[in-house]
């Protein structure tokens, strides 16, 4: 349709021009989302290879919260989005009889102030204190003791056992136990995500 117009208007090398600048255009922003693509892989096979290490003590309905803010947006992708309460689930293949597979949510800020003073999180989709909680999961209430806390401390992914303290208050996380994730077959993403020992990590609290 453009070159139709542009012969009728005389202007057939203009059109020619502004057809090879849009696709000049089109063919750089596919090559920049495929490399953003590639980058958020690698960001994510990091990621979860570091929850593993530090969350292997898993068991029926473990929780595992991740407060680390700077877990980047990407350009056109974000590699830590809605999905990631359901990949615990599919790195493994967990027993049929349990109730709830394992999930991991990302905190929001000031999530210590949303926890009242008995250590009973409540897990839901209206209080705020996570990222992604899916709209048909149910609510639920977990003591902070049971629950895994990792943190971003110092550019890094680690498992805070020590108490929290905010204000008045004071909250115990699951030390580490006995690893159980070497029971468990794997499940569909673990090639996918888990990258070998011998492969080389990113630092995924890196802008994207």
């Amino acid at each position: 349709m453009i070159v139709y117009l542009a012969n009728s208007y005389r202007q057939k090398n203009l059109a020619a021009l502004l057809l090879a600048t849009y696709f000049y255009l089109l063919v750089g922003f596919g090559i920049t989302v495929q490399q953003q693509n590639q980058l958020s892989w690698k960001y994510q096979q990091a990621f979860w290879a570091d929850v593993i290490q530090l969350a292997p003590d898993l068991s029926d309905g473990q929780v595992i919260l991740v407060d680390a803010p700077s877990l980047p947006w990407g350009n056109q992708l974000y590699p830590f989005a809605w999905s990631m309460p359901s990949v615990v689930g599919q790195l493994y293949q967990f027993p049929w009889q349990w109730k709830n597979v394992p999930k991991l949510y990302k905190l929001n800020p000031d999530w210590e102030q949303k926890i009242p003073a008995n250590g009973e999180m409540a897990l839901n989709n209206e209080n705020g204190l996570l990222s992604y909680y899916y709209t048909w999961e149910s609510a639920r209430q977990v003591k902070t003791s049971e629950i895994i806390l990792l943190q971003e401390k110092d550019g890094k992914l680690v498992r805070t056992t020590t108490p929290i303290v905010a204000g008045a208050k004071k909250f115990s996380f699951k030390p580490l136990t006995n690893s159980t994730i070497d029971s468990f077959d794997k499940g569909y993403l673990y090639d996918y995500l888990i990258a070998p020992n011998n492969k080389k990590s990113v630092n995924y609290f890196q802008p994207f």
